[in-house]
């Protein structure tokens, strides 16, 4: 493969003189660029621009830990992500986790070794204070609220304030609740227990369906809720709110919350909850 010093070697010229002509720099006269522009062209010189960016400081590539790439709240937030990426210029590389530690943890290490200029951690597997010191590397921004941390994010509080006391209007008294991971780690998670009890007093954990992410997820939570003869359900997804409805049937339709607005909710007819 052919290099700056091949290059540097056939012209005659330095090796700086060639990188200053490879970068479109000034001070390099006409005919010393016509030169080492042809020896270029013979050799078929394919520049190296992940070493280039590096000697620069910056790869020009973002990096985006996510669990999943399947999931529609993820899905919708990678497309604001990437638009918003490569209206600067910069790539967008996914880091899927599927909410495995280490594996998170290896792509802060390759983070601290330069390569990506940035993360965006769209939701998190480990704790805050083992990311915490990988800010000496760079930008990190979370897709939650939290503190010591730049963060862009939903405001929950809000939407899901909004979503129960539709609930208590239609006159629920037992609700149900379908959570993905552990309130420790899980600022949805936390919120959504935290603001349930305030508006349900007798609101107890076994009302809660953890590992909720998809449909299948949904069937087993719709079995678990009706044992409790929960007669009104929060979901965290409409394609979870649909598996409810699979295997709870009796549920009241308006009396089951979805999560993103999927047209799943239009055509199965239960109220959803949309983020912009």
């Amino acid at each position: 493969m052919t290099t700056i010093r091949d290059i540097a070697k056939k012209t005659g010229y330095s090796v700086s003189t060639v990188s200053r002509v490879l970068n479109n720099h000034p001070y390099v006269s006409d005919q010393k660029r016509r030169e080492i522009l042809k020896v270029i062209k013979e050799l078929d010189y394919v520049p190296n621009h992940m070493a280039r960016n590096l000697s620069y400081g910056q790869t020009k590539n973002i990096g985006v830990v996510v669990p999943y790439t399947d999931h529609p709240y993820f899905d919708q937030l990678l497309s604001g992500i990437i638009e918003a990426a490569f209206a600067r210029g910069f790539k967008v590389t996914l880091l899927p986790t599927n909410y495995e530690p280490q594996t998170e943890k290896n792509y802060l290490q390759e983070f601290a070794a330069k390569g990506f200029d940035g993360l965006v951690i769209t939701s998190r597997a480990n704790e805050l204070e083992l990311i915490k010191p990988y800010q000496h590397y760079g930008k990190i921004v979370f897709c939650e609220q939290v503190a010591d941390f730049s963060c862009a994010y939903i405001n929950r509080k809000d939407s899901l304030t909004e979503a129960l006391h539709y609930l208590k209007n239609q006159g629920v008294k037992k609700i149900g609740v379908t959570l993905g991971r552990d309130q420790n780690i899980s600022y949805n998670s936390q919120i959504t227990l935290e603001l349930t009890r305030k508006f349900f007093p007798d609101f107890t954990i076994e009302q809660v369906a953890w590992n909720c992410f998809n449909e299948a997820a949904g069937v087993t939570a719709g079995k678990l809720l009706a044992t409790q003869h929960c007669d009104g359900i929060l979901t965290n997804s409409d394609l979870v709110a649909a598996g409810i409805l699979k295997s709870y049937p009796a549920i009241t339709k308006s009396k089951l919350i979805g999560r993103d607005n999927l047209i799943i909710s239009d055509f199965l007819h239960f109220p959803t909850i949309e983020h912009h």
